[in-house]
């Protein structure tokens, strides 16, 4: 039988990204997805996401080995694909995901012994020609796949693919859309899956769901959507039935502030979990700022959607990206002094990054603003282009302090929840604070040495 094994790479850096506790074991969607269609079809299959469990690269024996790359880890996906290549030099590597869908010639133009060491590159979504991709019917190297029309036909997944996973884990991953009408400065999402809103029906969804409660055991369903309520009447649609199933489990998703402004959906949240965490993309409270990112938010609209959803006690992961060009020294302080006023429970920062394929990366790159093409920098944790209104050092400073802050053990909103309410301390420990500050205190160990050559060149 034919082998077919999917590497999700891990950082070469300490990042926030795919490490934190609730996360680590929640592999790419795509990975998945394609994993599970490939199984369907007869082939064996592996998936390992290397946060995970790792394979022993001196002894993976695969007819293909396929990478997902995002931009940071691609300098990981290069070193696997080498290493895999010199006990298999028969078989095909091929690499997909949003960095080679941007920067395809990354891959393309890698040699091993005079010879090419990917064999196809596939860009956009490969659902639907993943099987003649391994059938051998596709000659081309560069391979352009199209977006799924119909995400109903999508088979449900496969965890058991998954290595390393535990029969009981936190959370069943689950992907409901693709795309996103809004288009922010510094997103890939639009670039990779378009604007145009797909979904799969609701009452899919829900028997997806029924499907993974018989065969998994897991305490909450994560939701990839990038915009879960971009379309409301549809999100409140699959809420009621998953509701009419007496589907409960804790219940995280992403989604915009633009939810607040519909109580029947605030209302239904409830019904379907009591535990809701919606991780909403402030990302400034600098309102030209949000205008720069091409947010479609006011700082006022934010504070009203903090208030409104807190009023239903649903816990809120906030996302803010620092560094615009409105941006100061001390809007990183600002940021974390208003994440304690406004009592959001899961802060999350991120350096403002340019990442290939975004509208700014062409700004950025046609003002000659890049100083650093080490793509392992790119994890929205180190400083690559030079800010405006401070100098690299001092943003990167500001990023490592306003996690320091937010996640201090003094911390004035950390220590409402201990006191205020008994029933919090077990909601701080069920989400695994302290595991969280151990991955931050080593982001902010290895930021301290970037600190300082910063400052060394100038930056």
């Amino acid at each position: 039988m034919v082998q077919i094994t999917f590497i999700e790479p891990k950082s070469e850096l300490p990042s926030p990204l795919g490490q934190l506790p609730w996360t680590k074991s929640l592999p790419m969607m795509g990975s998945v997805i394609l994993g599970t269609i490939l199984d369907k079809n007869g082939y064996n299959v592996k998936i390992y996401k290397e946060y995970l469990k790792e394979p022993d690269y001196s002894k993976l024996q695969s007819d293909y080995l396929c990478i997902y790359s995002m931009t940071n880890t691609f300098p990981r996906a290069v070193k696997i694909a080498y290493e895999f290549r010199k006990n298999n030099p028969n078989s095909k590597i091929i690499i997909g995901g949003p960095h080679v869908n941007f920067v395809p010639e990354d891959a393309l133009n890698l040699k091993y012994n005079n010879d090419y060491l990917i064999d196809h590159v596939v860009t956009s979504e490969a659902d639907n020609i993943i099987v003649d991709i391994i059938k051998g019917k596709y000659k081309k190297r560069l391979i352009h796949g199209a977006p799924n029309l119909n995400l109903d036909e999508l088979p449900r997944i496969n965890l058991s693919l998954l290595q390393g996973l535990s029969n009981k884990f936190d959370w069943f991953p689950m992907s409901t859309s693709r795309g996103c009408p809004f288009s922010c400065k510094f997103c890939s999402v639009t670039k990779m899956f378009g604007t145009k809103f797909r979904f799969r029906s609701p009452d899919v969804v829900v028997n997806d769901i029924i499907s993974a409660q018989e065969k998994y055991n897991f305490n909450g369903i994560f939701f990839y959507d990038d915009n879960f309520f971009a379309n409301p009447n549809r999100g409140n649609e699959l809420l009621k039935k998953m509701a009419e199933k007496n589907i409960k489990k804790s219940f995280f998703t992403q989604t915009r502030i633009d939810v607040a402004k519909h109580d029947d959906i605030l209302r239904n949240l409830g019904k379907v979990s009591d535990n809701v965490t919606l991780f909403l993309g402030f990302e400034s409270i600098n309102d030209k700022t949000l205008q720069l990112y091409n947010k479609r938010q006011t700082f006022d609209e934010i504070k009203s959607a903090i208030k409104k959803i807190k009023s239903y006690n649903y816990k809120i992961m906030g996302a803010f990206v620092l560094g615009s060009d409105d941006d100061d020294k001390f809007a990183a302080k600002r940021t974390a002094d208003f994440c304690d006023d406004m009592d959001i429970d899961y802060p999350q920062f991120t350096v403002l990054t340019p990442l290939p394929g975004t509208d700014l990366y062409a700004d950025l790159e046609s003002q000659n603003r890049i100083f650093n093409r080490d793509w392992s920098m790119y994890d929205v944790a180190h400083v690559v282009y030079k800010p405006l209104k401070m100098s690299a050092s001092e943003l990167q400073a500001s990023f490592v302090d306003a996690y320091r802050s937010v996640y201090s053990y003094t911390n004035k909103r950390l220590l409402r929840h201990f006191f205020g309410d008994v029933r919090n301390i077990k909601y701080l420990f069920d989400f695994k604070w302290l595991k969280m500050r151990n991955v931050l205190n080593n982001i902010i160990d290895e930021k301290l040495d970037y600190i300082k050559y910063l400052e060394k060149q100038n930056l």
